[in-house]
């Protein structure tokens, strides 16, 4: 098995740069985060990588003065610490002033593997993020100003509400999906019209979206992901959403969404509310971290919805007692309602506010879906395969893996999370796979 250290601090992919859930990290031949004040999205990202590492490599990514990598480009031996970050720094901004496109081609620069200091690496990740945020801006705003948003090859139009006042940090973001699914595009219609007014937060942008497709799983294809990922880093890159308090809801087939996109997006959340839909073949494991609450009619038992609620909510019982202040959840099955509630399950929009995301928690747990993500929180895979799990935890100086996903593992790191002047050990499946001196 072979480990490398990748703790340089300059490279690129700007599906990283902003992406709203990830942690920092500037490496030479992978890709590059900044700050959480500075998210982005999925759906820009180029996830080749030109490392030429083996399969179940852990690859462990970081940040901080003093750090080394495992490749640096020729310098002078006698420059310090400071001179090798500042040539680094000046030769970023030429490349930029010179070429404003190669953002996503920074990876591949000889300087991009150079150790940065503290101080030049937060300069770096505002000069990315401001030229991201100068080349993508004007292209957000017009997608705003016409409702719609476009990734995988999809439009997706919406419908947005404004309650109370913008706080400092930005808006809280309720994206509320609607019912309906194979049948007639105007019946689709109509329950997104529906879907608009059904919920009103004390505080936050409430948006429904109108499905692209009228298909039975309108709501769980691929192309989803994508499309409210996008949508999301947009109304981040205006500065109108606050990217911690991001919140999933859904009626009927909105709720059978909910069940699949709730776990497999949990890293963008803060909380989630499932209404009157079913899980199919969704898993609650990717729930650790965030607020997720279930509601659904005592009598609406078409497809089992009402004894598949209480299955899920005595699962995410023994969820949360296996691990303390885990998987909170807040389940509902009402008693003598059917597939319409009557507005009972409007309890989860105050319980949802309730809940701020974490977007660099200490343990994770990770299932991937039928949908694959290549990155979950701070960890991400090169081959991401159906069914595979994986569970990671960073406790003093050691990070415990838990998984059976093949490839290249990564673990994404910042000052935060771990501190770099003192060693660092990794254990995967029970095996030291490897150890940084600090």
């Amino acid at each position: 098995m072979k480990i490398t250290l990748c703790s340089s601090l300059l490279s690129l992919s700007l599906g990283l740069l902003l992406a709203c859930a990830k942690p920092p990290v500037f490496h030479g031949s992978d890709k590059a985060k900044p700050s959480q004040e500075n998210p982005q999205s999925d759906d820009l990202e180029d996830e080749t990588s030109d490392d030429p590492i083996k399969d179940d490599s852990v690859i462990v990514e970081g940040k901080g003065e003093g750090s080394t990598t495992q490749q640096k480009p020729p310098v002078d031996p006698v420059a310090t610490a400071k001179d090798i970050s500042a040539a680094a720094l000046k030769s970023l901004e030429a490349l930029l002033l010179k070429n404003p496109s190669a953002l996503t081609d920074i990876n591949k620069e000889s300087f991009a593997k150079a150790a940065l200091t503290s101080e030049d690496a937060a300069k770096v990740r505002t000069r990315l993020w401001d030229e991201w945020k100068k080349r993508e801006l004007a292209a957000r705003q017009s997608e705003i100003k016409d409702f719609v948003v476009k990734a995988a090859g999809q439009t997706m139009r919406y419908k947005t509400k404004i309650f109370g006042n913008k706080p400092a940090k930005g808006r809280s973001l309720y994206v509320s999906l609607h019912g309906g699914g194979q049948t007639a595009a105007s019946v689709n219609d109509e329950q997104w019209n529906n879907q608009i007014d059904l919920y009103q937060p004390s505080e936050g942008l409430y948006l429904a979206p109108r499905a692209p497709t009228d298909t039975w799983d309108l709501w769980q294809m691929a192309h989803i992901d994508a499309l409210l990922d996008r949508l999301i880093s947009s109304y981040i890159l205006t500065g109108e959403v606050d990217p911690d308090r991001v919140y999933f809801m859904g009626y009927s087939a909105g709720g059978d969404g909910l069940y699949q996109l709730g776990p497999r997006m949990a890293d963008r959340l803060a909380a989630a509310s499932m209404s009157a839909g079913h899980p199919g073949d969704a898993s609650p494991i990717g729930l650790r971290n965030i607020g997720f609450a279930i509601h659904c009619g005592g009598d609406d038992s078409a497809y089992d919805r009402n004894k598949l609620a209480g299955e899920w909510g005595r699962t995410l019982d023994n969820l949360e007692k296996g691990e303390s202040g885990s998987y909170k959840h807040q389940v509902n099955v009402v008693a003598g309602k059917g597939h319409w509630m009557d507005l009972v399950d409007a309890e989860s929009v105050p319980w949802m506010g309730g809940f701020t995301r974490n977007p660099f928690p200490k343990k994770i747990a990770w299932h991937q879906d039928d949908v694959n993500h290549n990155r979950f929180y701070w960890v991400s895979v090169d081959t991401p395969k159906t069914g595979t799990e994986l569970t990671a935890e960073i406790k003093d100086q050691t990070i415990t893996i838990k998984d059976d996903m093949p490839g290249v593992l990564r673990i994404r790191l910042n000052e935060d999370m771990i501190d770099f002047a003192k060693d660092i050990k990794v254990l995967r499946n029970g095996k030291e796979t490897y150890t940084f001196d600090g």
